[in-house]
């Protein structure tokens, strides 16, 4: 049995919870949001955004030009990008939402329309991806970071530093543009097949297809060029001020440069990250909450023949997992026809014949036959299409001539998908 949902939200992906570390002058480590439902992660100058599974942005850190107070209110947002002291966002229909910071019309320039893909921000200038994978740039052009971006279709992600900028196109090859003082436009790899890119101050990193991690641009006399980890299996890159970071494949931190305030001593250890963003002194990683949980809601208020039949569950409640979880029921009437109730979040119980029903409205109903002794076990597994952060609930009821209206219920179980 795999449960799939009839209409999902907006955002999909791992849900995780945050770790920062680095400089906290303006409290970007300790004000760092607790909770387990985000699911993407931005960092700026000395502020942060984290996206969670509903699409509300929650922001903190330094705020002298709204970047924080400023931040969209509402759900429904499904990417962001943090600047030096801009915050961009787009919304479900890909509509731009920009803020913070507007000396060089990096908020009142933001393009109008829907149908943008990606968003990234780097000093002064701000870009973003249409649906076919153009790039458009406003803000400041000093060094030709909006003149010189890239023409034609194609483009599949942005990275951004201060005064330059690089695209990554389909075939997985790289522009860049901008600012060339310390070659991290010129010395862009040629080449293709890279999977993702990365932008700090002066300095610049690919991630090539077997996850060797390439660099260019200043070393700043503190390794983030020169000390860029070698090997192979890299999943994630970032690059902070002048700081580099990587995720191994175990989901393991590697920070590498500027460690003046603890931007790489200060890393967290463990694994299951999914996500690292880099802020000028500071870092945010998103790590995986994967497992989910079951949690009992209540009696029903519908006992059978042999009391009220009780639901468990055990197992993986990930999106996608292989292992799958599996749902107990027993104390019902022996061979008796079950019904299993779903609702794929949004519920709210409502009374039936004298009890609850918890999953209500009802999205989804499954038979299931009793065995000898009142009891069933089935296996199921969670759809990789259901964004983490779903409640699933979920009932047993079946016909028993002992229960008050001739149906017996169990207990409602909810599935906290993640």
């Amino acid at each position: 049995m795999l449960l799939t949902a009839i209409a999902v939200g907006p955002v999909r992906g791992q849900c995780g919870s945050l770790s920062s570390w680095g400089q906290d002058d303006f409290g970007q480590v300790g004000s760092v949001p607790s909770g387990n439902s985000y699911v993407a992660i931005a960092d700026g100058g000395s502020y942060c955004l984290a996206l969670t599974v509903e699409g509300f942005i929650d922001a903190w850190g330094s705020d002298e030009h709204g970047q924080v107070l400023g931040a969209p209110t509402g759900a429904g947002h499904v990417a962001i990008a943090a600047g030096y002291i801009t915050g961009l966002a787009l919304t479900s229909d890909g509509s731009i939402v920009a803020w913070g910071n507007d000396d060089e019309g990096q908020v009142s320039g933001a393009p109008p329309g829907s149908g943008y893909k990606a968003v990234a921000v780097g000093g002064f200038t701000c870009y973003a991806l249409t649906a076919d994978g153009a790039v458009v740039a406003w803000g400041t052009d000093g060094y030709g970071q909006v003149s010189s971006a890239p023409t034609g279709t194609g483009f599949t992600e942005l990275a951004a530093g201060p005064v330059h900028a690089c695209a990554l196109a389909a075939d997985g090859s790289i522009e860049a543009w901008g600012n060339d003082i310390f070659d991290q436009v010129s010395t862009a790899p040629a080449g293709s097949g890279y999977l993702a890119i990365a932008s700090g101050n002066f300095h610049c990193y690919a991630l090539s297809a077997d996850g060797s991690i390439e660099a260019w641009g200043e070393d700043s006399g503190v390794g983030v060029i020169s000390q860029t980890p070698s090997g192979t299996g890299f999943t994630t890159i970032a690059a902070g001020g002048t700081s580099g970071y990587a995720l191994d494949p175990t989901g393991s931190i590697v920070a590498w440069g500027w460690d003046f305030d603890g931007q790489v001593t200060g890393t967290p250890t463990g694994a299951d990250y999914v996500a690292i963003a880099a802020g000028s002194n500071h870092a945010l990683a998103l790590r995986s909450s994967a497992g989910g949980s079951f949690v009992d809601l209540g009696p029903s208020g519908l006992p059978g023949t042999f009391g009220e039949p009780f639901l468990t569950g055990d197992g993986d409640l990930s999106p996608g997992s292989t292992t799958g979880f599996t749902v107990s029921c027993t104390g019902a009437q022996p061979g008796a026809q079950g019904f299993a109730f779903l609702n794929f979040g949004g519920s709210f119980p409502a009374s039936f014949f004298g009890g609850t029903l918890y999953p209500f409205p009802i999205d989804r109903q499954l038979t299931f036959m009793f065995d000898g002794a009142g009891a069933l076990v089935a296996t199921a597994g969670i759809d990789a299409a259901i964004p983490c952060g779903t409640a699933i609930t979920m009932q047993f009821l079946f016909a028993d001539p002992a229960a008050a209206f001739g149906v017996a219920g169990s207990n409602g179980l909810r599935l906290d998908v993640h």
